[in-house]
């Protein structure tokens, strides 16, 4: 390991260390961890200054130790002006939204056309049954989808296997690599799936039973969180750093930060690159028969087609609210209008809205599905979800190579 990439695992898990949740998992060495854990807490400021120093060293490409791969060097450059952004947002820094969006996600902070959500609106208003409420005849098609509470593991289990064949035969997976799902069940709600490393090839899905699973929620959930989502992602570029010995810095995966704009677009639109909707439609269906799931697959898919149009209104409503400086009630009015969001998700929506940090992430959850989903037109399916897997990548690389 170079001295840059020691350094930059250093300062995530000190960042981490501070704010719960800004460090996603850490598969570095593990005495690394331990230095962090025995010593005092680091301030936020010693912290920033920490990534400028490193951002400094990544940019001088004639110094010694420097980075001399371009890609690597974006990657770091990108990564470190995002965790500099968080130690001022820990350390109390007003930075106004549009500006710590482009810092956190390099990504601009784009207000949705309410044109386009409306257009959203009449997709769906084609695709579900006729009804008076719009939201209310969404929250009755969700219902009607919803997976009896004994089956969700099944159904879940099947649906990782077909994604994981899927993903080995067109993008290849590392060999040893280990998926484990675990149902689990909380009150409340706090949770639908929660994803945890178990090792350097090993993740482990808990999926939450105590709360309802539309088909399509629970598709798109675990595509994001399996094949060819987060934990391919992460066992793949864990193989590339022990076959290569270098590039250590992907071992720690920040939550807030490019990385999760790109892992957020696989997420969303990777599925469609390794099973195509007509094929998913008829795995739905055998699933279905097998556990005794009677669902109108074609309309269910193509409901969430349309719902997943309506993600960016939840980036809006961060603009009234800290841009604007609407009041609370306006903004979760605008998520259950425009959004069609439940009362719940629209809860959760504002808990994040609430939070300096985890505010920005509507707009990645909202932007990294088009950017990726563009460029992989750009670029080929196949080969841009391999490269997605296992290279670094940054959203300024990808808006180059797309356009």
């Amino acid at each position: 390991m170079d001295e840059i990439a020691r350094r930059y695992l250093l300062l995530a898990l000190r960042l981490g260390r501070l704010q719960r949740g800004l460090l996603d998992a850490y598969l570095g060495p593990g005495e690394l961890a331990e230095v962090v854990a025995g010593e005092p807490p680091a301030s936020p400021r010693e912290l920033h200054d920490e990534a400028l120093r490193l951002h400094e060293l990544v940019a001088d490409q004639g110094g010694a130790g420097s980075v001399t791969d371009a890609a690597r060097r974006a990657w770091l450059a990108a990564q470190l002006t995002a965790l500099s952004a968080a130690a001022r947002t820990l350390a109390g820094d007003e930075i106004a939204l549009p500006e710590l969006v482009e810092q956190l996600l390099d990504v601009p902070a784009e207000r949705e056309p309410e044109s386009s959500l409306s257009a959203a609106h009449r997709l769906l208003d084609a695709a579900l049954p006729p009804g008076p409420s719009l939201r209310g005849r969404l929250a009755e098609h969700r219902r009607a989808t919803v997976v009896p509470a004994e089956q969700v593991a099944a159904v879940a289990h099947q649906l990782v296997a077909l994604l994981r064949e899927r993903c080995a035969e067109d993008v290849s997976l590392p060999r040893g690599e280990l998926l484990i799902l675990e149902p689990w069940e909380i009150g409340g709600g706090v949770w639908d799936t929660r994803l945890a490393a178990a090792g350097p090839l090993e993740t482990r899905l808990e999926l939450n039973l105590a709360i309802d699973w539309p088909l399509d929620t629970l598709l798109r959930s675990i595509a994001a969180q399996t094949y060819p989502g987060r934990h391919a992602q992460r066992v793949s570029r864990q193989q590339a750093v022990a076959e290569e010995g270098d590039r250590w810095e992907v071992s720690a995966l920040c939550a807030v930060s490019p990385e999760t704009v790109l892992a957020d677009g696989l997420g969303a639109v990777g599925r469609q690159a390794v099973l195509g909707d007509y094929e998913l439609s008829a795995e739905l269906r055998r699933i279905g028969r097998k556990v005794g799931l009677h669902v109108d697959v074609e309309r269910d898919l193509e409901v969430g087609r349309a719902r997943r149009l309506l993600a960016p209104a939840a980036s809006n409503a961060a603009l009234l609210l800290h841009q604007d400086g609407l009041p609370g009630s306006e903004a979760r009015g605008y998520l259950a209008e425009m959004g069609l969001l439940t009362d719940r998700e629209v809860d959760r929506v504002m808990e994040r809205l609430a939070d300096p940090l985890l505010r920005v992430d509507p707009f990645s959850r909202a932007y990294g599905p088009r950017l990726v989903g563009s460029w992989l037109q750009a670029t080929g399916q196949t080969d841009g979800v391999a490269r997605l897997l296992r290279e670094q990548l940054t959203p300024g690389l990808l808006r180059a190579e797309a356009a």
